[in-house]
């Protein structure tokens, strides 16, 4: 059983504040801080291995990264909510 948590704290999308659009504004932005939550467990026997996963389990919309192109604001987003399955088969080699 495993279960985490990562926290980024606010950030900007750029290193250089002077830049302007034509229109003006700044192309650097501010990008919120937030926190995602993961959580796995799994079983085995014998050879065969299963486990269940879920990732951002708060489904937390997140930007990572904002720019500024062509008139056009763009914003990388994390991940969504995420859940799965894994099932496993250790084969054994010849001793």
């Amino acid at each position: 059983m495993q279960v985490g948590a990562t926290h980024q704290s606010h950030s900007y999308s750029s290193t250089d504040k002077l830049t302007k659009t034509l229109q003006g504004q700044s192309v650097v932005f501010d990008q919120p801080g937030f926190s995602t939550y993961s959580a796995s467990t799994g079983v085995s026997k014998g050879a065969w291995i299963a486990q269940i996963y879920g990732e951002n389990l708060t489904d937390t919309r997140a930007a990572l990264f904002s720019t500024y192109t062509q008139y056009v604001k763009s914003v990388s987003v994390n991940r969504p909510r995420t859940f799965g399955l894994t099932i496993s088969y250790r084969f054994e080699g010849s001793k």
